[in-house]
């Protein structure tokens, strides 16, 4: 068993991310501390999987990329839970939404 110095040994975490070296790092360090992990490549596959798996708890880094002049990094699908999302400051002042 693995020792549970985070405090979440028997969690079940989804990790959702398009980079396969982000699922990975974030499969290896969670199974370390006692997690069973399930990922999913988008917000898409997280979908499809969720009813089966039943995850206690989502892991996903979400950047949209709004200001990105390539169409292809607009992000398609999040998953999230939180009463609000602040503009996210990425170096230049936040954006008005």
């Amino acid at each position: 068993m693995a020792e549970d110095s985070a405090g979440v040994a028997g969690l079940k975490v989804m990790v959702i991310d398009d980079s396969k070296t982000i699922r990975r790092t974030a499969e290896n360090l969670l199974k370390k501390e006692g997690c069973e992990v399930v990922t999913a490549v988008d917000g898409f596959e997280a979908l499809s999987k969720i009813a089966e798996h039943k995850p206690d708890v989502l892991f996903f880094i979400y950047n949209d990329h709004v200001t990105s002049f390539f169409f292809d990094h607009y992000s398609a699908f999040a998953l999230g839970v939180g009463e609000s999302y602040p503009v996210a400051d990425e170096g230049g002042g936040a954006r008005d939404l």
